[in-house]
């Protein structure tokens, strides 16, 4: 159960359905005007978190530092479009709340933002968060709300307007890997080689046939015995490594440039009789 002395765990929260799945966060808390005790909350919804949607604190629980509530993300983005400047819930806009929210017809008690009372006790712990949500300048909703009361009893209106501008960053992610690596193969080779060799050669020429003195003596006849060794070349293969290629890898970083869209949302303010003088009287 949420009492009003817990609200600063509620503010900010993440709020996550019955399903664990992610709504939004709390922006906004309000309070039964009779009792004093947190009712509803905003969670911020929508493409970029502007739109604030309320959810009744009837079966949420803190589930760590999230608020998980009793119902399913898209019910709630499609609950009635209530507006949360006013600082108040009407009887009317709550009996809404309750009949889309199956919680019957609700109470007559108004139910209000978190007052600078409350706000007061509560801002410490908060770290600079706000009780009740800041608005884009910095300054508390409830502030802002009893500042515009206090300028129409002075009879000025004040009005804001306010739009939406894209928020562009940049996100690192993979995208491709190059794998690298060395491998072995074998092939024939036919490599002609010149070789030589020796070969005998004999010449033989016919004698004229004169007649030599004497015989041929037996005994002390000339004898010739040598040896001639033939030499030839053979081939002999080995092999040495050499070097073929150098590879070098390695990265860079480019940078190029892209188009991203989206849609915002701008406020704008229109005045009726703007054309009246100081004087009330229309200007021709």
């Amino acid at each position: 159960m949420f009492t009003h002395d817990n609200i600063d765990r509620i503010i900010g929260s993440k709020v996550i359905d019955t399903t664990g799945d992610k709504i939004g966060s709390v922006g906004q808390v309000f309070l039964d005007d009779r009792t004093n005790e947190p009712t509803w909350v905003t969670v911020n919804t929508g493409l970029f978190g502007t739109k604030e949607t309320f959810i009744p604190l009837q079966g949420a629980q803190q589930n760590g530092e999230d608020l998980q509530v009793a119902y399913e993300k898209n019910l709630v983005k499609d609950a009635p479009n209530i507006d949360v400047d006013s600082g108040h819930l009407t009887p009317e806009e709550e009996a809404e709340l309750y009949r889309y929210y199956g919680l019957g017809e609700g109470t007559t008690a108004q139910h209000g933002q978190l007052g600078d009372a409350d706000r007061d006790a509560h801002t410490q712990g908060v770290a600079g968060q706000g009780v009740a949500g800041q608005d884009v300048a910095g300054q508390d909703v409830a502030d802002r709300d009893l500042d515009r009361e206090r300028n129409v009893a002075h009879g000025d209106i004040d009005a804001t307007a306010h739009e939406e501008r894209l928020k562009v960053g940049t996100e690192e992610r993979q995208a491709g890997q190059v794998r690298i690596r060395k491998y072995v193969t074998t092939e024939q080779q036919q490599v002609s080689v010149p070789v030589s060799k020796e070969r005998l050669v004999v010449d033989r020429k016919p004698a004229e046939g004169r007649p030599v003195a004497g015989g041929i003596d037996h005994d002390n006849a000339e004898t010739i015995d040598e040896t001639i060794t033939l030499r030839e070349e053979r081939p002999v293969v080995s092999k040495e490594t050499v070097e073929t290629e150098h590879v070098r890898i390695g990265k860079e970083q480019v940078t190029e440039q892209q188009t991203v869209q989206g849609e915002v949302a701008r406020e704008h303010i229109e005045v009726e009789g703007e054309n009246l003088d100081n004087n009330g009287q229309a200007r021709h």
